[in-house]
């Protein structure tokens, strides 16, 4: 296979493509479907390809092993046909090994720890990234949570739901973006 590309002069220059680079290109994007086929719907409804997330969805639903790997390649072979930034970008937010997800989670924890500990540049931050986000019930849940940290000193058996709860709302307000 040829592919043709401009050298720095302008002029048009083929450059050979070996099988064993076209093969690996193909592995590389079969191993993003399938990355992409383990998101949730909800993750997946941000994906700006509907007939991907018909050819997801399908694959979900198949239980034969040959029959997977088929629509795995079927999935293949349609993500070589389409930009893929959007779908990487997808990915890399929320699949849990990627930095942009790391740094994500290290910022919502940051920011849980900073209301935490009553540091108004935090609820400023979070309101400057975030306008639409709800002042009141964000008090409300660093107000219950203060008041579990209080209990969990005294008896650390006791239950952490008001902190997690802290943390899925400011997940969930950053994942409406």
């Amino acid at each position: 296979m040829r592919k043709k590309n401009q050298n720095p002069a302008g002029h048009l220059q083929e450059q050979v493509v070996s099988k064993t680079q076209r093969k690996k290109e193909a592995d590389d994007i079969r191993s993003l479907g399938e990355r992409l086929c383990q998101l949730t719907d909800a993750q997946l409804q941000k994906l700006p390809y509907p007939e991907l997330l018909v050819a997801i969805k399908d694959y979900r639903k198949i239980n034969k092993g040959n029959a997977r790997k088929r629509q795995l390649q079927f999935i293949g072979k349609q993500l070589r046909k389409l930009d893929l930034d959007p779908v990487v970008r997808i990915i890399e937010r929320y699949d849990s090994a990627s930095r942009s997800h790391l740094l994500k989670m290290k910022r919502l924890e940051a920011w849980r720890d900073g209301l935490l500990s009553d540091e108004p540049a935090t609820l400023t931050e979070i309101g400057e990234v975030h306008p639409e986000v709800d002042r009141q019930q964000l008090r409300q849940l660093v107000k219950e949570a203060r008041k579990e940290a209080d209990r969990f000193e005294t008896d650390p058996s006791s239950s952490r739901t008001w902190f997690r709860k802290l943390f899925q709302y400011l997940k969930a307000l950053d994942d409406a973006d």
